[in-house]
C-alpha cells in the first residue's frame, strides 16, 4: 500500500503480551492505544506498537509473527500490506491510511506461541486474568502442582472516528476471539454504558470473567479497574466513568490434550475513546 500525502500525522500505540514465568497481567496484555481516536478525513496514521502496558513498550514485534491486519470503515474491509510493519526497537510501527468520514476499526492477529510455566506459576497467572474455572478444574483434578504448556494467541482491535458522521456499530473482524461493541463509543459520552459482546470462534464466550480500564483525558490518571462477567449471551456492560482512552480486554482458556500443549489461550482487547462531547 503507498502512503498518501496528510496534513496530519497520528502516533498510535498498541502493546502485544510476552509472557515470562512470572507472569503479570500488566505485561502481557496486546493493546492498540492512540493520543487521539478522531482524526480528520485522509489523515495517515503511524502506529506505535507498544510491547508490555498500556504505557510502554518492552521490545519490538517483527512482522513474521502477525497473521493478518485488517482496516474497516465506510467502505468496507481491506487488508494492509505487512510491509507496512516496522520493526525499531523498542517498538514497532504500523502505517495506515483512514479515509473519509465514518467510523473505523483496525484490527491485528498475532501468530500462536508456545509457553511453559509451573504449576505455581501457571495458578498464579489464572487467578489474575479471573480464569477461574479452569483453576478450580485443576483443584478437583489434583493438579495444581504439575507444569503447563500453553499456547497462546493474540487479537487486537481499536475503534477511530473519522470527521463528525458517526456510524452504526461495526460488524465483527472475524478473530477466533473478539470483543464486539453494541453501541458505538463515539456516539456516548462519559456516564453513559457501553455493551460489548465477547465472541469465541464467533461463539458467545458466556459466563466469563471480562476486565475494562483505562486513562483519563490526555493524562496518566487511570480509571479504577471494572471486573465483569458475561451473560449467558457474552455480553458485558462497561461503565464509562470519563472521558479518555478505553479497554476492555478477556482471556479465553480452554484445556487441549496435544503433544505440544496441553491449554490454549486466545487474547482480544478494544480500544477505543471517550469524548467529554460526542456527536449525537
Amino acid at each position: 500500500m503507498r502512503f498518501i500525502p496528510s496534513r496530519h500525522v497520528l502516533l498510535l500505540t498498541l502493546g502485544v503480551g510476552l509472557w515470562t514465568a512470572s507472569p503479570s497481567v500488566t505485561a502481557h496484555d496486546l493493546f492498540f492505544r492512540a493520543p487521539r481516536y478522531t482524526v480528520e478525513p485522509g489523515d495517515r496514521v503511524v502506529v506505535d506498537v507498544l510491547n508490555g502496558t498500556f504505557s510502554r513498550s518492552e521490545n519490538a514485534i517483527t512482522r513474521d509473527r502477525l497473521a493478518s491486519l485488517v482496516m474497516v470503515g465506510p467502505a468496507g474491509s481491506r487488508d494492509l500490506s505487512l510491509d507496512q510493519w516496522g520493526e525499531t526497537e523498542p517498538q514497532s510501527t504500523l502505517e495506515v491510511v483512514l479515509g473519509g468520514a465514518g467510523s473505523y476499526a483496525v484490527g491485528a492477529a498475532v501468530r500462536p506461541r508456545m509457553l511453559e510455566l509451573s504449576g505455581k506459576d501457571f495458578g498464579a497467572y489464572l487467578e489474575e486474568e479471573g480464569l477461574q474455572d479452569v483453576l478450580a478444574a485443576r483443584r478437583n483434578q489434583r493438579r495444581l502442582d504439575q507444569p503447563s504448556r500453553e499456547r497462546y494467541s493474540k487479537f487486537l482491535k481499536a475503534l477511530f472516528q473519522v470527521g463528525a458522521l458517526v456510524g452504526p456499530p461495526l460488524a465483527a473482524l472475524g478473530h477466533a476471539a473478539e470483543i464486539v461493541p453494541e453501541q458505538n463509543p463515539y456516539a456516548l459520552a462519559p456516564g453513559d454504558r457501553l455493551t460489548v459482546r465477547c465472541l469465541v470462534d464467533g461463539r458467545p464466550w458466556a459466563g466469563k470473567t471480562v476486565f475494562a480500564g483505562g486513562r483519563r483525558g490526555g493524562g496518566d490518571q487511570r480509571f479504577p479497574p471494572q471486573r465483569l462477567v458475561t451473560d449467558g449471551e457474552g455480553r458485558a456492560v462497561v461503565r464509562l466513568e470519563g472521558a479518555g482512552t478505553w479497554y476492555v480486554k478477556m482471556v479465553a482458556m480452554r484445556e487441549v490434550e496435544e503433544a505440544e500443549a496441553n491449554y490454549e489461550s486466545r487474547w482480544a482487547t478494544l480500544s477505543f475513546a471517550v469524548r467529554p462531547t460526542p456527536a449525537r
